[in-house]
């Protein structure tokens, strides 16, 4: 009696699994389940990012495209030495690029100001070319391709910057940002050394010009995008 059940338990040994077997088998199928499914997702995960970076890296390159055709066919046209210099504003948004500070600083100072709106880019940039001081925004903190126009053509800019913005910018290309910065309480101030001097005016748009050519040259923009987004990725 007790040789036939050892003869069952062993043929039931041989025919399959105890439930502790089972239980091992699905603990250790699950722990595969999880490392393949990590996988899977660290490989996604892997190839959007590389998805992502061949895409910002075609943007960077069409950006450097822009630049180049914006800045090579620019050529410097220095302020004149007119003692009554013309200053140019050209507000996308009056409010946003406080035109009303910057009519009220001209006012002060007696110099006279082109409001420049509404006109195609090919016509306004002629105005920008006659130009002996431009004033771009005092809101932002930053400038932009419109100052970026005017530094090319070697134009004194004024404009509101961050101190931190500008200090990076130092930093990073080792170059002093030859913008003049200015708020709306600080304007007409910062205004009244450009308009009383020629020699100042063209030192600033001199040091602009070159600026411009070697901070916004189309490779130097590109490689240092590249190597910012390497650092960040």
């Amino acid at each position: 009696m007790r040789r036939r059940t050892a003869n069952r338990y062993a043929l039931g040994r041989q025919a399959g699994f105890t439930l502790l077997e089972m239980l091992v088998a699905l603990v250790v199928l699950g722990f595969l389940m999880i490392g393949l499914t990590q996988g899977v997702r660290a490989g996604l995960a892997l190839w959007d990012a590389q998805t992502r970076r061949v895409g910002e890296t075609a943007e960077l390159d069409a950006t450097a495209r822009t630049l180049r055709r914006l800045l090579s066919g620019i050529a410097p046209a220095p302020p004149s030495e007119r003692e009554r210099p013309v200053v140019l504003h050209a507000p996308s948004s009056r409010t946003r690029k406080g035109t009303e500070h910057v009519v009220a600083a001209c006012e002060q100072l007696g110099v006279e100001l082109e409001i420049v709106e509404g006109l195609d880019h090919r016509e306004a940039f002629e105005r920008y070319r006659n130009a002996d001081i431009i004033v771009d925004q005092l809101n932002a903190g930053w400038y932009g391709v419109f100052a970026i126009e005017a530094m090319a053509l070697g134009k004194p800019v004024v404009t509101f910057l961050h101190d931190e913005a500008v200090r990076r910018t130092e930093e990073a290309f080792g170059v002093e940002v030859p913008i003049v910065n200015a708020t709306k309480d600080t304007l007409a101030d910062v205004l009244r050394p450009l308009v009383e001097s020629p020699e100042e005016r063209r030192r600033v748009g001199a040091a602009s010009r070159a600026y411009v050519e070697r901070v916004h040259d189309a490779d130097a923009v590109a490689a240092r995008l590249v190597d910012l987004y390497a650092e960040l990725r």
